[in-house]
Formats: structure tokens, C-alpha cells, sequence
């Protein structure tokens, strides 16, 4: 026994589950605009008042009414099929939208109830008085009509042809027309800004037809708008606001659009001054064309820091060695061959965990005035040979070491060397230095830190920096930075001094009494236990 099957269509089921086809309220209103475009209307206007919503348009008109009410023909001409692949499915969305639908156009005019259409019920064409355009009218909207404006704004944003809403037309600041778009295989790209673009998810809105199909449509200005070429991408049906094979198309996408800004970037590099074309295209050019980069001539002052302080790197905030843009200047490569200008590079962290000497090295590098380099660079950039900061071999000799001072409050071990200055030794030769405080580290089970500090030092307090950031619970904490520091600095004084009399009068030196009664007054004062300095008595005043 044999037999046969094949498809059908349960129409009713069909008809009754068309409004889970569409995943939003506003499908209903791309597709009005659609069809309006397609009949080659010039503008397409939208009227709300109250639940009831008019859209009148200057296209060619519909001449055929059960087109629009038949699943799967869309009704268009062979050249509209051919580039837009219509389905013939988007009108009957405008049936779940309201309780009654009224059709006029080519003086033809078609009046129903939404219930009756969707029971399939005949419903009576009858001459009406539009011959012009079309009118579509939509009575008792069944969702909130206070939503109507702003989806017909993030259409209209992109879209070919002007979107009137009440009279006033809306924005299409990504129109074909509201700029010069480029054209490229995918079809027409516009860029808004070379010099900060990025091709993140974010940046890059891309049209499929005038519907945003990949983007955000909550971007309010993008990087890149690209409008695709119809012939050549097909948006899922029924919604069409995303591209069938989305992930490779997108990729496809980006690819064509990083080729348009190499060579952009390339026309630019010709016809620009070499360090005007560096300072404005630098970071795009080193992430989108990084072959343009490999040969020029001159790099931007602002990929070249010059080391202010060295703090301690830390994951709570952001780089700890602070980098000055004063009076930065670009680099020339034939003042870097020459040796006109010492440049490291490196990451620029003072991180003794990871590298015991980093501070050193740094102190080296800021004592030289060398300038440092912590981005990347391109491969086979110029720039490449000057040396690696975590490659730098140093050697450093404390110079006159003098007291040592301990620590028993800090989260790490650590001890403090005064001395004259720090002879350091290295690429560029010997620099000393006596006005800056290093913390240098010593390998083994514990990482032990030992603070060198110059007498010169006015203020000391850096050293200890380098290592202790004085964060608690992800927010800096002030007032035991204030305390540490306080600690810190008395340990430096009673390192440097070795009788008492130098002592207190270095702990004195930083008070002052403005009260002229005090003046030639002596007293007899007492350090307790806690190293507090107590007024025990007055003593008389000594004649002059």
C-alpha cells in the first residue's frame, strides 16, 4: 500500500498566530513605511489623535486591495522583488494593532473591522475619494499610543525618505541624504570622525533598507553609518531589523569598513605635514592601520611621559606613577637615532612584587629626563629599539649610609636607610641621586623593602609610597595615610640625628607660636614612653 503527502496551510491557525510572528509593536509601523516607500512616495506622514492613527503618503497607490490582505504576495513588480525580497506578510501586523482599519487609495476605499478581517470575512471595496497616495487609517489602537512618536523617531533616523509625526518632521541624521556617505562593496559607508573612530558594537550603526538591523539604536551618535546594499544582504523575516548569517555578515561588514579607513588613513599620511598627520590620526591609525605608522617620521607628544612621582602600583587605582603632558614635545626619529632623545619603554608601574629594582630603574629613567613609552607600538615601528624598562640592568651603591630606622606598623617589611644620595648606574652612565627617596627590593621568602632617604630630602614620606598605596575597602584612606606618614617621618628624624638635642630641635622646627608674650620663654619638657614631647615647667627667663 503506498501514499502520498504533502503541504498545506491551516489558514485559520496561520491567520490567528500571525501577531507572535512580529517581536515588537513598532514592526507594524516600519512596515507602513515600507510599503510607502516601495510605492515610491516621497514622504510619509503620521497623525495621532487620541486612540486613532492616520498615515497618508504620495506614493503611486494600491491597486490591488487583496494584496494587502494576502499572506505571502506582496504585489510588488518584478525590479522591487528582485532588490528587497517583499514577503507579502508585513500590512497584516497592522491587524493586531487596532479594532477597526479603513484603506483608501486609487479612489478605492475599504472599511472593516480588525475581528472581521482576521475570520477571513469578505470585506466590501467601495469607491472613496483619495485618488492620490494612500490613506491608512487605524481606529482604537490597541497599544499605548503615547509610544507611537518615539518608535517613528528611531526609524526615521536612517531612514531615505522624511517621517512627519503631527506635523513636524523628524531627525534622520543617518539618512542617505543628511551626509556624504562613501561608496563601498557592502554599500555606503559615512564615517563621522577619522581621527576617533572604532568599530566596537556601539560605534557602528548599519541599514538594511532604511531599518536599523545591527547597532544600538540608543547611541546617539555613532562612529560609523553604513547603509548596505540590498542586492547583497537579506534582513530576517518577518521583522527585518536583523541580518540573516548576522555574525559573519558583520564581520564582513567591519572588514570592508577597516579597509576604507586604511586607506583613508593612507590618502591622509600623503597629503599631510608628518607631525599634523601624527597628532590627529596616531591611535586610529595604530589600531586600524598600523603598517602607515611603521616608517613616519615622528611620533605624538602624547604617547611619550615624563615621570613625576613614583607611587606604588595598584589594581584599586589607576597607574600610580604619575606622568606629566607639560611642555611635552613629539619625537623625531632622527633625534631618537641620534641620540638627541633618551626613550624607554615600559609600563611605568612601581611594582616591587613583580620587580624588586622597578622604582630604581625609574628613578634612573626620571633622573635622565628620559621619556617613556607605555602603549603599544606597531610591529616593526622605529621605536622598537629603544630599550626595555624591564630589561634595563641597573646598579645602584648607597652613597655615605648613615642610621637605620625600623618599621612595625605597615602592611609590608621594610627598613629605612638615611644617607647622602644613591649612585645609580646604567645605559646611559652614572646619575646620583640626593632629593629623592627610593624603595628597593630584596628577593626572598618575603619581599623585604629597604627605603633609602637622602638628608636632602625636605619632606620625606615618597619611599614609603612606592610600596603602601593606603587604600581599605576600594577608597582611599586619608587619615591613615596622614598617621602612617607622621610615624614615618619621625623615624626619619631620630635616623638622622644622633644626639637629642639635634632631635628635638628637628621635631621643633616645624612649630611656630605667634603670640609675642611667649617670646624668650624657656621650658623643661619630658619625651614619655609613647615618644610624646610633655611641658613639665616654666623656667624663668634668662636676662638679655
Amino acid at each position: 500500500m503506498t501514499s502520498a503527502v504533502r503541504v498545506e496551510v491551516n489558514e485559520a491557525n496561520l491567520v490567528k498566530n500571525l501577531k507572535f510572528a512580529f517581536s515588537n509593536f513598532s514592526t507594524f509601523l516600519g512596515e507602513l513605511i515600507q510599503n510607502s516607500r516601495r510605492a515610491g512616495a516621497t514622504r510619509v506622514e503620521f497623525s495621532l489623535e487620541g486612540k486613532d492613527l492616520t498615515v497618508v503618503d504620495d506614493g503611486h497607490g494600491i491597486e490591488n486591495f487583496q494584496n494587502l490582505f494576502t499572506i505571502a504576495e506582496s504585489g510588488w513588480d518584478h525590479q522591487t522583488q528582485s532588490l528587497e525580497n517583499p514577503f507579502g506578510m508585513g500590512f497584516t501586523s497592522a491587524l493586531f494593532a487596532c479594532e477597526r482599519l479603513t484603506v483608501e487609495s486609487r479612489g478605492q476605499r475599504l472599511e472593516a473591522t480588525t475581528r472581521a478581517l482576521l475570520d477571513m470575512l469578505d470585506a466590501p471595496v467601495v469607491t472613496g475619494g483619495i485618488t492620490t497616495g494612500t490613506r491608512l487609517t487605524l481606529s482604537k489602537l490597541s497599544f499605548d499610543e503615547m509610544r507611537v512618536e518615539g518608535a517613528l523617531q528611531s526609524i526615521a533616523r536612517g531612514y531615505p525618505i522624511p517621517i512627519i509625526f503631527n506635523g513636524v518632521a523628524l531627525a534622520r541624521p543617518e539618512a542617505l541624504d543628511s551626509t556624504t556617505f562613501e561608496q563601498t562593496p557592502i554599500g555606503a559607508v559615512w564615517i563621522k570622525d577619522l581621527s576617533h573612530v572604532s568599530l566596537g558594537s556601539s560605534d557602528v550603526r548599519v541599514f538594511l533598507q532604511g531599518i536599523l538591523v545591527a547597532g544600538s539604536s540608543h547611541c546617539r551618535a555613532p562612529q560609523v553609518v553604513v547603509h548596505l546594499d540590498s542586492a547583497k544582504f537579506m534582513a530576517k523575516l518577518p521583522d527585518r531589523n536583523c541580518l540573516i548569517d548576522a555574525e559573519e555578515k558583520l564581520a564582513e561588514i567591519n572588514q570592508h569598513i577597516g579597509h576604507l579607513i586604511h586607506r583613508r588613513l593612507a590618502d591622509h599620511q600623503k597629503a599631510m605635514a608628518a607631525l599634523d598627520f601624527a597628532n590627529t590620526y596616531w591611535k586610529v591609525a595604530c589600531k586600524y592601520a598600523p603598517d602607515v605608522l611603521r616608517d613616519h617620521p615622528v611620533v605624538p607628544a602624547d604617547i611619550l611621559s615624563e615621570i613625576e612621582e613614583l607611587l606604588c602600583y595598584s589594581d584599586r587605582h589607576a597607574p600610580c606613577v604619575y606622568m606629566s603632558a607639560r611642555d611635552a614635545k613629539p619625537l623625531f626619529r632622527e633625534a631618537f637615532e641620534r641620540g638627541e632623545r633618551k626613550v624607554v619603554i615600559g609600563s611605568c608601574y612601581v611594582d616591587l612584587d613583580s620587580d624588586p629594582l622597578c622604582a630604581l630603574k625609574l628613578a634612573y629613567v626620571k633622573s635622565n629626563g628620559a621619556a617613556v613609552v607605555s602603549s603599544s607600538l606597531p610591529a616593526g615601528h622605529w621605536l622598537l629599539n629603544a630599550p626595555q624598562l624591564d630589561d634595563f640592568d641597573v646598579l645602584h651603591e648607597v652613597v655615605n649610609p648613615g642610621g637605620i630606622a625600623g618599621s612595625d606598623s605597615f602592611s609590608w617589611e621594610f627598613d629605612l636607610q638615611i644617607c647622602d644620595a644613591i649612585r645609580i648606574n646604567g645605559i646611559w652612565g652614572e646619575v646620583v641621586i640626593d632629593e629623592e627617596e627610593i624603595a628597593v627590593g630584596a628577593d626572598g621568602e618575603v619581599l623585604h623593602v629597604t627605603v633609602y632617604s637622602p638628608n636632602a630630602v625636605g619632606q620625606p614620606g615618597a619611599g614609603v609610597r612606592q610600596f603602601e598605596d593606603f587604600y581599605c575597602d576600594d577608597r582611599f584612606d586619608e587619615s591613615w595615610h596622614d598617621e602612617c606618614l607622621d610615624k614615618y617621618r619621625r623615624w626619619i628624624k631620630q635616623a638622622r640625628h644622633c644626639t637629642p638635642t639635634d632631635l628635638l630641635n628637628d621635631l621643633l622646627s616645624d612649630i611656630y607660636v605667634d603670640t609675642s608674650s611667649a617670646l624668650g620663654t624657656r621650658y623643661l619638657l619630658e619625651v614619655s614612653e609613647h615618644g610624646r614631647l610633655n611641658v613639665m615647667e616654666k623656667l624663668e627667663t634668662v636676662p638679655a
